[in-house]
């Protein structure tokens, strides 16, 4: 009996140590206790049994059992007698039914103190990376891009104007989790700036919203910018990353996730993270050659971009255009596979939300440029934003599907969340930027909300050393300013939208544009969006060879920047800036 103890012992000490460690580093790290989720603790510890853990320590206690054999034969074997006797310690009854009921210790504070979420909605929020408004047939595409993607639209709420608060992933996707703008919650780091700041744990995101409400929560992702590493995965209790996923593997794996828990009473909370529209573009059969039928190729990762900018590589109209089609079969190959799933979860389900949007567009030589996150364009800022739900959800909810040309911004997404499932947010955590569209989604009259947007990006050498930007978009205008705490401040934009939808023509230089300018600087300023941020730290996570891989072929990690300094030098298509001295 005494070895069984001692497997029980090793195994039980090697579950209650790990799962507690990383409870309590998520705990102490964060404002769980302030924020009134001091639960968490408890539920991230029931949570982390660790199978596969318990599996390697009772094999290393009977590696170590036999080891502890000889000694046994002869107790005076003295270099291994203080072995000897560890094992005897562990061995004994006592020390196995106190270590094992440690182990068991937050599985049953977990049980007794979960709240009782049953008969809340089920969440789903479906991210589709690099998707811009205009490439789904709905937003206004000459492909069919969508029809999946639309047909859930109609039978739901489409948005048509939706503002992303950044032009890139981290920021934006931040944004999206935590109902905040990107210098509020401060995830903004690239590579190139050499600093890799995380979604801090003083940021309350909604996994633990969901978390402490009694929800199961998961993640699936495949962009690197979402890992675990830069802090995406605090509130999910499951947290799966893998950058070389494509869409059908994160699929399988949120499958897989939804099986096993098909005994669990709680409602749960995903978000799955679709990578597939980022370059490089890869379609696979049927998809490749939908759109693009001609014998022209063309290829973009991260180090044809980077060089594309500093003018070692040329890429023609027609190469563009080859890029910007496959893009499209990207997209149609997400419609296929991403609109199925949301069908199949909305028919098997009649308790579930469904959100599915994009973080940002991206650049196809409308502005003298490739890629994104170099400026603050509407092909990188407008974005698809869609709610379905399943009917009898819709009935009790009072909620009206409808197309909404309103504009609203991707920071309403969590708060509407919030609020369809009726969850409170603690007065003690991070104010929310966002408002809830659950008035839109009840069919009541409801007006464009003014949307600020941001990027640190320090600008593109084919748009001219504009650095870090902040813009304004209300009603039909648009306005864009250089940070003006940074060495590129006093440089403006001025766009009429509604005479100039492509913001090709500056109208901040002329007299006649004043009053309007003035109007939306002062907007701009009093929204309290507009941020000094601090400067980045000295410190940066290290990344593992596979997400610096993964980093550099996506463009995240060979950022080519302006020289400080540099003279104004303008692409075709990209807009000279003003300014005031």
């Amino acid at each position: 009996m005494g070895r069984f103890f001692f497997i029980v012992s090793s195994t039980a000490l090697a579950s209650a140590l790990i799962g507690a460690w990383r409870a309590w580093v998520a705990f102490s790290s964060g404002l769980w206790s302030e924020f009134g989720d001091g639960l968490l603790f408890w539920f991230t510890w029931g949570e982390n049994l660790g199978f596969d853990r318990l599996w390697m320590a009772a094999a290393l206690a009977l590696v170590v059992l036999a080891i502890d054999l000889p000694v046994q034969r002869n107790p005076q074997f003295a270099p291994f007698r203080w072995f000897h006797r560890l094992v005897l310690y562990f061995s004994a009854l006592p020390v196995a039914a106190s270590l094992l009921a440690l182990a068991v210790l937050p599985v049953a504070v977990s049980s007794a103190m979960q709240p009782d979420a049953q008969g809340k909605p089920d969440v789903l929020v479906i991210l589709l990376d690099t998707v811009r408004a205009d490439a789904l047939t709905r937003g206004g595409c000459e492909h069919n891009t969508s029809p999946r993607l639309d047909a859930l639209a109609a039978q739901g709420a489409g948005f048509s104007q939706t503002v992303a608060q950044s032009s890139w992933t981290k920021p934006s996707v931040a944004t999206l989790l935590t109902g905040r703008t990107p210098s509020h919650h401060l995830a903004v780091g690239r590579p190139a700036v050499n600093f890799f700041p995380n979604l801090e744990n003083n940021q309350r995101v909604l996994a633990e919203a969901y978390a402490i409400e009694g929800y199961d929560t998961c993640a699936i992702s495949s962009n690197p910018n979402i890992a675990s590493a830069f802090g995406f995965a605090q509130g999910f209790f499951q947290f799966s990353e893998n950058f070389s996923w494509r869409a059908d593997d994160i699929l399988e794996t949120g499958n897989e996730w939804l099986d096993g828990r098909q005994n669990d009473d709680r409602p749960f909370f995903m978000y799955m993270h679709f990578n597939d529209a980022h370059y490089p573009y890869r379609p696979i059969a049927p998809y490749q050659g939908m759109f693009n039928k001609g014998d022209l190729e063309a290829q973009l990762d991260g180090r044809s971009e980077s060089a594309f900018r500093l003018g070692e590589r040329d890429y023609s109209v027609e190469e563009v255009e080859v890029l910007k089609l496959k893009f499209y079969e990207q997209i149609r190959f997400l419609d296929d596979r991403v609109g199925g799933f949301v069908e199949e979860q909305l028919a098997n389900n009649d308790n579930l939300i469904v959100v599915i949007c994009a973080d940002h567009g991206e650049e196809f030589l409308e502005h003298g440029d490739l890629g994104h996150g170099h400026s603050l364009y509407d092909e990188l800022i407008l974005v698809p934003l869609q709610f379905s739900w399943s009917a009898k959800l819709g009935e009790r909810l009072g909620l009206k599907a409808g197309a909404h040309p309103e504009q609203v911004r991707l920071m309403d997404v969590m708060p509407t969340l919030l609020e369809l499932t009726d969850l409170d947010w603690p007065a003690a955590a991070p104010k929310l930027d966002g408002e809830s569209l659950l008035p839109f989604l009840l069919g009541k009259p409801e007006q464009d909300r003014p949307a600020f947007s941001e990027s640190d990006h320090p600008g593109s050498p084919l748009s001219g050393p504009a650095g870090p930007l902040r813009s304004w978009r209300e009603g039909q205008w648009k306005y864009i300013e250089s940070d003006r705490w940074s060495s590129s401040a006093d440089r403006i934009w001025l766009f009429d939208l509604k005479q100039d939808k492509g913001e090709t023509r500056n109208l901040a230089g002329q007299p006649t544009y004043g009053p309007q300018l003035l109007s939306l600087t002062q907007a701009l300023e009093s929204s309290g969006w507009l941020v000094n941020k601090p400067q980045a730290p000295s410190a940066h996570t290290m990344l593992h060879n596979a997400m610096s891989a993964s980093m550099e072929e996506l463009g995240y990690a060979g950022d080519v920047a302006p020289e400080e300094g540099a003279t104004a030098e303008f692409a075709p298509g990209a807009v000279p800036w003003f300014s005031q001295d």
